[in-house]
């Protein structure tokens, strides 16, 4: 008995590409043509490709199934796929558990983990930071971020944000006076999110690159002459990175 390989891949519940595909890797071995070049298949060639699809739904490295024994009982590898599922499966828990935070909330489906509760007052600017941060900062420093976000903003943060990008220079030495004390205080609260402290998955300097430009962005001249008076004021540095994200509390 002799199959063609789109006869081959539909017995083992598989396509032709993927056929091909282990044919390339070395997992499946080429079978006889024809005098006129056509492909024969036989039994043993599916039983072959049976057994590399078990292997390869199990988790098994196609390098590793090329070099695994027919029958063998690979303890360390089954031990070492087992933690493998075993932290997929913890992955998908937490994602199960967030998707159920997004619900009972109503949270919009693209802020990071862990922030759903505090969604409903968080506002764009507030979720915009927060998916940049994301990318900076380390489990502490997001632990911290999710505390800051969920606390309400007070009537300073109010003011930050409505300040207008024509106030003038009285305005905004009084307004950043009167709120570094407060951004002083959320920072040594929550030290996973101070500037001056590397809770970040990247180098600082990469860190400030990825985050200036966003508040540049997001913030009006007047606003970001005041992040930076605090963090003058607060001694954190002169960079508009370090303000701290101080509007609405985040």
């Amino acid at each position: 008995m002799a199959w063609s390989t789109q006869r081959l891949a539909d017995l083992a519940g598989t396509t032709v590409k993927t056929v091909r595909y282990y044919h390339r890797v070395g997992v499946l071995d080429e079978p006889e043509r024809t005098p006129n070049g056509y492909k024969q298949y036989g039994p043993a060639h599916l039983v072959q490709l049976l057994r590399v699809r078990l292997l390869a739904d199990l988790g098994v490295p196609l390098a590793e199934v090329r070099d695994l024994d027919d029958g063998a009982h690979p303890e360390s590898l089954l031990r070492r796929l087992r933690a493998e599922l075993d932290t997929r499966l913890a992955t998908l828990e937490r994602l199960r558990e967030e998707v159920t935070a997004m619900l009972e909330h109503g949270a919009p489906a693209d802020l990071p983990l862990g922030f759903s509760a505090a969604a409903h007052h968080l506002s764009p600017t507030d979720r915009a930071l927060i998916r940049v941060y994301a990318r900076v900062y380390d489990d502490v420093g997001m632990a911290d971020l999710r505390r800051l976000a969920a606390l309400p903003a007070t009537p300073l943060d109010d003011e930050f944000v409505a300040l207008p990008a024509d106030a003038d220079d009285a305005a905004r030495a009084d307004l950043a006076a009167r709120y570094a004390p407060e951004v002083r205080a959320l920072l040594e609260a929550h030290p996973g999110v101070d500037a001056r402290h590397a809770h970040l998955v990247v180098p600082r300097g990469r860190a400030d690159a990825t985050i200036a430009p966003v508040l540049l962005d997001l913030f009006n001249p007047a606003q970001i002459d005041v992040l930076v008076r605090i963090a003058a004021i607060n001694g954190v540095g002169g960079g508009v990175s370090d303000g701290g994200g101080a509007d609405s509390g985040v």
